[in-house]
């Protein structure tokens, strides 16, 4: 099992829990990290039998810039779920957000990480509705 990762990416959204954060836009930081079996793009250097790194690039956009979230645990969730429902071939991933400019007059970056894998996911939050439809729509 390897670990792709993406890190650093940034787009602009309204989250959090006060009505200044709900309407001031604010960058948030986004890494990913996913664990997929690729080693036969070890030899073949097929694109193919890799996970493609574009559609994750693509999801976080659209739940960044996407409806405004109280929590960086909801947008890192939504991620999560939209990245294990992207490719089959992963397994787990992890996603970290972070609002830099939140506490930008004292010393520090909030943020989070959540880690999601496969097994949970189906065993536990798809019964419970939580699906790649209830990630991009809610």
């Amino acid at each position: 099992m390897e670990t792709i990762y993406f890190n650093g990416i940034t787009f602009v959204g309204c989250h959090g829990c006060t009505t200044e954060e709900k309407f001031r836009p604010q960058r948030i930081i986004t890494d990913v990290a996913w664990q997929a079996d690729v080693h036969e793009s070890f030899l073949s250097d097929a694109p193919l039998d890799t996970v493609d790194w574009m559609p994750i690039q693509k999801i976080v956009e659209e739940v960044v810039t996407g409806k405004s979230r109280n929590t960086v645990e909801a947008l890192a969730s939504r991620i999560a779920v939209l990245v294990l429902s992207n490719d089959a071939r992963t397994q787990s991933v992890t996603v970290s957000v972070s609002k830099p400019e939140e506490l930008a007059d004292r010393n520090g970056t909030p943020g989070v990480t959540v880690t999601l894998s496969r097994e949970v996911w189906e065993q536990t939050w798809v019964p419970k509705g939580f699906t790649a439809d209830w990630a991009s729509t809610t």
